[in-house]
């Protein structure tokens, strides 16, 4: 398992959870964008968000990357999440990686992490 930290200014407006931290498909919670630029075919995140216990896909998409401007390919999704510290890691084609553009735990781990922000 694997750390990252990505903030988010948005308030929850509720605490209807499915895991510790995921919110119900109402929507509710920080939107947090999960995004893969280092290839792959098939691209799925998990983390203590929901106790490693589910792969959430992400999309294929192509666009401008925020931090470079570069236009790329790159896999995505949208998870809302209520505030707190969330370690996680990608899995790619079957693989445990982490993005190492993105905050990694010092632990034997290397899990990216994130720090959701907003009410607690």
């Amino acid at each position: 398992n694997n750390n990252n930290n990505n903030s988010s200014g948005f308030n929850s407006t509720s605490t209807n959870t499915t895991h510790q931290g995921v919110t119900s498909p109402k929507r509710v919670g920080n939107p947090v964008e999960f995004r893969w630029v280092h290839g792959g075919n098939e691209v799925f995140v998990t983390g203590s968000f929901n106790h490693w216990a589910e792969r959430i896909k992400l999309e294929r998409r192509a666009g401008h990357d925020p931090q470079t401007g570069e236009y790329e390919e790159y896999h995505c999704v949208i998870v809302y999440l209520l505030p707190g510290h969330y370690s996680y890691k990608y899995v790619v084609d079957g693989d445990w990686r982490y993005d190492p553009r993105q905050p990694i735990t010092t632990d034997s781990y290397n899990n990216n992490w994130l720090v959701v922000r907003g009410e607690t």
